[in-house]
C-alpha cells in the first residue's frame, strides 16, 4: 500500500478505489483524474489507463463518485453475520501459522541446547580441556543470543482470538456512510479487485 500511495493522493481528494479499480475491457487499472469546466466546476472520474497513455482501449471514463458509492454499497450488502465468521475464521487459522522465523530460531536453541548437554555429559565424565571450556562458552553465548532473538520475534505477533475478529469486523460493517475514512477502511479490508464494463 505505502509503494503505491503516491497514486493515492494526486488529486486534492481521494480516490478511494485506486489500485481496486481495473477497466473489463482490456484489464489495466483505472486511475483518478480530475478536470474543470467551463463554470469552474471540478469533474473527478477514473479513466483507462491503457485509454490514457497508449490510446488503444475504447473504455469510457465513470464518475468517481458513481462508481465508489456502488462499491461501498454492495460490499456492504454483501458483509453479513455469515461471511464475516467466514472471514474471521479464516484469518485466524492463518494467523495461527507459525512464522518460519520462530521455527528457525527454535530448532537452534534445540540444537544448542542438545550441544551443551552433551558438553556437560563429557565434562561428568571428566573428558575436561581447554577447548572444551571455550566451546562451553560459545554455546551458552548462542543460547542466550537465539532466546533473546525468539523473544523478540514472537513479541512481534499480537494476540488475536476468532471473537475479537469477528467483532472488528461488525464494528466495520456498521460504521457510519458518511465518513471518508468508513469507506476507505471497507475498501481496503474487503475489495479485492473491480471490473469495470461500459454496460
Amino acid at each position: 500500500k505505502n509503494k503505491r500511495a503516491t497514486a493515492r493522493h494526486k488529486a486534492e481528494d481521494d480516490y478511494l478505489l485506486t489500485t481496486k479499480l481495473f477497466c473489463g475491457k482490456c484489464g489495466a487499472y483505472m486511475t483518478g483524474e480530475s478536470g474543470t469546466g467551463r463554470n469552474g466546476t471540478v469533474h473527478r472520474y477514473y479513466k483507462c489507463n491503457t485509454a490514457k497513455y497508449k490510446h488503444t482501449c475504447d473504455k469510457k471514463t465513470v464518475k468517481k463518485d458513481w462508481i465508489e458509492d456502488i462499491v461501498i454499497k454492495y460490499t456492504r450488502e454483501v458483509m453479513n453475520d455469515e461471511v464475516i465468521e467466514d472471514i474471521a475464521g479464516i484469518v485466524f487459522r492463518n494467523f495461527q501459522k507459525e512464522n518460519p522465523v520462530i521455527q528457525l530460531l527454535k530448532q537452534r536453541l534445540s540444537e544448542t541446547e542438545t550441544a551443551l548437554n552433551n558438553l556437560l555429559k563429557a565434562i561428568e565424565e571428566g573428558i575436561i580441556t581447554s577447548t572444551t571450556k571455550q566451546r562451553m562458552l560459545e554455546l551458552e553465548q548462542t543460547r542466550d543470543e537465539t532466546n533473546l532473538k525468539l523473544i523478540k520475534e514472537e513479541m512481534k505477533k499480537p494476540t488475536i482470538t476468532k471473537a475479537g475478529l469477528v467483532l472488528w469486523l461488525k464494528q466495520i460493517q456498521t460504521m457510519s456512510l458518511e465518513t471518508k475514512e468508513y469507506k476507505q477502511r471497507l475498501i481496503d479490508c474487503f475489495v479485492n479487485a473491480v471490473y469495470l464494463y461500459d454496460d
